[in-house]
């Protein structure tokens, strides 16, 4: 309901650059495209950012990201200008919809991430990693791109887990170029028409058409084969029935949440880990303080779920990674009527991006705000600022795999860690590519040395 008190009298308009100002920033430094910008933007102009030229805002602030993901979000809606892009790959599903459609999508998928259910899928995914490492080791390799094989590593426990389909390695690298595309295409390509035929539109619909093939090709296995007697989202998409509850979902309607699911749950696991090697590498005693750990807990073993709330530095310098290159890197929203964020006034249908980068840097929440440091998640460390670390959004539309994607990480460096070290190629930072999740730009090249027992 529209607040009554809002008046552009008594509400100011958020500070922000001014078209000048803008133009230098983009065209002499660059920063529009890549993270430092709204960095820039908030330490000078404060946790809300108006920018006029685009009629958007930009938030940094735990208050303001409150108040739009929990305490007022009936009024805000996720922006179709934003999403629709996303729409091209992953369909009309849960990650594209919202209001009532989207609460359907949810409720649906729901059951598959209830605990009792994730407790089946945890010794699936120490199997599938301890083979992976069992192979990597054999080949012995000098020189790996580890977003590469990670990626390979958590698409493969993504079909195991959702669908119990085992998929051949062909498969596999058949897909992980195909949906790496998609990714930075849907990011990137926001101001040109799906339909005109430049050289990244045709390159798009064909990588598209690959994984939709393939997709469908397990669905209709599935059709064939039956339900299997442990549920699985693929089993709870044939038994779903349309918002209407008039018929059940069609096999396009099952394709495109069958594939949200598979790629979102994945590619955000296999950045974060990415992100993580790397900044062990670069922090050698935070990686001999998770080898101490493991070794103290695990002595060699596959862990188990049971094994995971000894882990704390483990899950620490997971949180610490998600902190400091948050997966789901920001959110966009747009407000059905007009509101007040932080004493400005808010028009309706605006624009707004969350900048989870942005808050999870912001120096009034973290001391340090660029500085690997996961003590900052250990029991005795201060409680957590409010509404500061968001890795997984907040509020009606947290991300749905939370739990299961910070158990899946934790399975997974325990038992990695335990056999490699990795060592960077590149001295270089590593550039932040902003995607549909954060990814390092072009992978991260590293040196495995093999521990030996």
């Amino acid at each position: 309901m529209q607040n009554e008190s809002i008046s552009p009298f008594k509400n100011p308009q958020a500070p922000g650059p001014t078209w000048f100002e803008l133009l230098h920033l983009v065209y002499q430094e660059h920063d529009y495209v890549n993270l430092d910008f709204p960095l820039q933007l908030s330490k000078k102009y404060g946790e809300v950012v108006y920018i006029s030229s685009l009629k958007s805002y930009i938030l940094s602030g735990g208050a303001a990201f409150e108040h739009v993901l929990k305490s007022n979000a009936k009024n805000y809606v996720r922006h179709q200008v934003v999403y629709k892009r996303l729409k091209n790959f992953f369909g009309n599903s849960l990650l594209v919809n919202t209001g009532e459609p989207w609460k359907h999508r949810r409720k649906m998928a729901l059951p598959v991430y209830k605990h009792e259910i994730l407790k089946r899928y945890f010794p699936i995914i120490t199997t599938l990693t301890g083979e992976y490492c069992d192979y990597w080791a054999s080949k012995r390799p000098t020189e790996v791109n580890l977003l590469k094989i990670l990626n390979y590593l958590s698409l493969d426990i993504a079909f195991h887990l959702f669908c119990q389909k085992s998929v051949s390695p062909n498969t596999l690298k058949t897909l992980e170029p195909a949906i790496a595309f998609s990714n930075r295409y849907c990011s990137t390509t926001q101001f040109t028409h799906p339909l005109i035929p430049t050289w990244k539109n045709v390159k798009f619909h064909w990588y598209n058409r690959q994984v939709d093939h393939t997709l469908l090709q397990i669905i209709q296995e599935r059709r064939e084969k039956g339900t299997p007697e442990i549920p699985d989202l693929l089993s709870l998409l044939f038994e779903a029935q349309t918002e209407e509850k008039t018929a059940f979902l069609t096999d396009q309607e099952i394709l495109a949440e069958f594939k949200t699911h598979l790629i979102t749950g994945h590619e955000t696991t296999a950045c974060t880990l990415a992100w993580m090697w790397s900044l062990l590498a670069e922090h050698p005693e935070y990686r001999e303080a998770l080898e101490v750990e493991l070794k103290e807990v695990l002595n060699g073993r596959l862990p188990t779920e049971a094994d995971i709330p000894a882990l704390k530095m483990t899950k620490a310098i997971i949180q610490e990674t998600l902190r400091l290159y948050p997966a789901i890197w920001s959110v966009a929203r747009t407000n059905l009527e007009p509101d007040v964020i932080a004493g400005y006034e808010i028009p309706r249908n605006s624009q707004l991006c969350l900048h989870i980068y942005a808050l999870h840097r912001n120096p009034a929440y973290w001391d340090n705000p660029d500085k690997f440091y996961p003590e900052r998640f250990l029991e005795n460390a201060p409680k957590l600022p409010h509404f500061a670390f968001l890795p997984f959004s907040a509020g009606p539309q947290t991300c749905i795999a939370s739990h299961l994607a910070i158990a899946e990480a934790i399975l997974i460096t325990a038992i990695i860690a335990q056999k490699v070290r990795f060592e960077r190629v590149e001295k270089k930072k590593v550039t932040a590519e902003p995607c549909i999740s954060l990814k390092p730009l072009g992978g991260i090249k590293m040196r495995p040395r093999w521990i030996s027992k």
